[in-house]
């Protein structure tokens, strides 16, 4: 394999310390690769989607650039109830639509006529996976997450009432109601999530003392992370699950910033609304 060939197959930009090129890799070779929604996650954040999108959009609705140039403090153009509505509506149909169409390729493959003993594993995957290739299409199409490509993870944490986290800032979210409101949207880790990963990060000569305990009750295992989820927004699964377990990994370790990569594989949406689909589902 030439080294064109090589850097186009690497799961590692150019820039990265894991890239082929580098030596970073070779120092560490064991992988904890996990999956976000439904496994570091407590529900599919899928559906949360829209409406971070209409958020992000309000946001930048607030300040418009008039003919001139100039900048024009709230946009009366835009009506944000209207806008998330819209949106959400949209969605659900989408929803209704993908689990028509898999229902429908599920009950194709496995009735009574057709011939199970054909069909290999990736035929079935193939199948399964096309209602979703097709509403993804649709989901592009209408539009409904346009808006979500411009928000970066700062901006999509502060959209966040994030959950089943240990932070110095805790007690902001503390009045906050669990249901999504009109600011924030929910979403919960699994518990111990943040702690096991960001313990699972430490090197494995790292000294941690906490409340008291000896330091044998926190094993350091010294592995490298990554995420591999079919997830629209790789900015969504930076702001929930990568941040917060490298915030409690610089607070075991009693230090302000690290340069730890967690590598995020996923899918992506653009500021148009248009889905790419880097990781199919059976591909995952």
């Amino acid at each position: 394999m030439n080294e064109a060939s090589q850097s186009q197959s690497s799961l590692f930009s150019p820039t990265s310390k894991y890239h082929h090129n580098q030596n970073g890799l070779a120092k560490r070779r064991r992988w904890l690769i996990v999956d976000f929604d439904g496994t570091c996650t407590e529900h599919d954040t899928t559906p949360l989607l829209p409406r971070l999108a209409a958020f992000a959009t309000r946001s930048r609705s607030s300040i418009s650039k008039a003919s001139d140039g100039t900048d024009t403090n709230n946009n009366e153009d835009y009506d944000h109830q209207e806008d998330l509505k819209k949106r959400l509506d949209q969605f659900q149909l989408l929803e209704d639509e993908f689990m028509k169409r898999y229902n429908e390729a599920r009950s194709q493959m496995f009735n009574s006529e057709s011939d199970e003993s054909s069909k290999s594993l990736y035929d079935v995957l193939d199948a399964l996976d096309e209602p979703s290739n097709v509403v993804t299409e649709m989901v592009s199409a209408s539009k409904c997450l346009s808006g979500l490509g411009h928000a970066d993870t700062n901006e999509v944490e502060g959209m966040l009432n994030l959950q089943g986290v240990t932070r110095e800032t805790t007690l902001e979210n503390a009045n906050i109601s669990e249901n999504n409101s009109d600011d924030k949207v929910t979403v919960k880790l699994r518990h111990g999530c943040e702690s096991t990963l960001s313990r699972i990060l430490l090197d494995d000569k790292a000294s941690i003392r906490q409340d008291g305990c000896e330091e044998d009750d926190y094993k350091c295992y010294g592995w490298r992370l990554a995420v591999l989820s079919i997830n629209w927004s790789p900015k969504l699964i930076d702001a929930c699950l990568v941040q917060p377990v490298l915030r409690r990994r610089r607070s075991l370790l009693h230090i302000e910033s690290c340069d730890t990569e967690v590598p995020i594989w996923s899918n992506e949406v653009d500021r148009e609304g248009v889905v790419t689909l880097h990781v199919p589902g059976a591909l995952a």
